[in-house]
């Protein structure tokens, strides 16, 4: 499971990401980084040169590439993204290897996932999330690992189904009882 935040060069894309069922991710103008034989220096490479050519270090591009790199290599069919959206969030599984579309470089858009969005493409309020879930999706980049809250994903969705919320109090007693025990 992952975290991806769809606002590429920082602007919110995830109406298109809904309406066309695809993931999104920016740095639109690297080109070529779905060759799967590329190293990680190769692939930081690109990145670089297309957009931090002129920085001192390589923490931008190294931060941009490790995104990218997720996007492209760690996720894969079948895993859960949450999408966060102000204060709410989707959940979208995802469907397809990354894809590449020249046509969307001035958009920004061109590395894309197919995915299907759950709960009917409808968002989850963040209260509904244990504490966890919310801490990650505060995140201050574009994506972060969440496998260790797959579990907490999955409930999370259910109790959108049922419109029933967790409080927090409920999710601090539980916790408390565990480490009791």
């Amino acid at each position: 499971a992952f975290v991806l935040r769809i606002s590429p060069s920082g602007d919110d894309k995830v109406s298109v990401a809904l309406a066309e069922n695809q993931l999104i991710i920016g740095w639109s103008k690297a080109e070529g980084l779905l060759e799967s034989s590329l190293s990680w220096v190769t692939f930081r490479s690109i990145i670089s040169t297309t957009y931090y050519s002129k920085a001192d270090s390589l923490r931008k591009a190294g931060a941009a590439s490790g995104h990218m790199w997720r996007f492209i290599r760690a996720m894969s069919v079948g895993d859960l993204v949450v999408v966060p959206h102000g204060a709410k969030f989707y959940v979208a599984e995802i469907q397809s290897d990354a894809s590449y579309d020249s046509a969307l470089i001035s958009d920004d858009t061109a590395y894309r996932r197919n995915v299907v969005w759950l709960n009917d493409k409808k968002p989850i309020k963040r209260e509904f999330a244990k504490s966890a879930l919310i801490s990650r999706m505060k995140i201050q980049g574009t994506s972060a690992d969440a496998t260790d809250l797959l579990a907490d994903i999955k409930e999370c969705l259910d109790v959108a189904v049922k419109n029933e919320k967790p409080t927090f109090q409920a999710d601090l007693q539980a916790r408390l009882v565990i480490k009791l025990d």
